[in-house]
């Protein structure tokens, strides 16, 4: 038997379904044979070896729907309190160093004003400050 792959996506995968071979690709044609060409994907053969995916199976079994771009994650803080003094921390180290290179007044006073809401945020959650020595790794 030869293995069919898809010209566009270079895979495939073979199922079985009713005593009957079925041959698909990522983006999601499914054909009965490798003479059943569609006009989105142009299939060559090469040589058969056994591959089998079940997770690629059942999304065809299903109807595979097309993946969609979740897009950017938003910005959350994390839940434990370690995870948020580190996230606390990195946010106050990283604008005590950007102060350095800002060069007019109203971009360190802008940070200065960042320094201070995160310094008090983690002396309400924390009940402590960030030492002035401790810099940015």
């Amino acid at each position: 038997m030869k293995k069919v792959y898809c010209e566009n996506c270079k895979y495939s995968g073979i199922f079985k379904k009713k005593k009957k071979l079925y041959f698909y690709c990522k983006l999601g044609n499914v054909f009965e044979d490798a003479s059943n060409l569609d006009n989105n994907c142009k299939f060559y053969k090469r040589k058969w070896w056994k591959f089998w995916v079940k997770e690629d199976k059942r999304k065809i079994l299903k109807g595979a729907q097309p993946k969609t771009d979740p897009g950017p994650k938003p910005d959350t803080i994390p839940i434990n309190s370690t995870s948020i003094k580190e996230y606390l921390d990195g946010t106050i180290r990283r604008w005590r160093k950007n102060l350095k290179f800002f060069k007019n007044e109203e971009d360190k006073l802008m940070a200065k004003h960042y320094i201070d809401a995160f310094q008090s945020v983690r002396v309400s959650l924390l009940g402590e400050t960030l030492a002035e020595n401790n810099e940015y790794r």
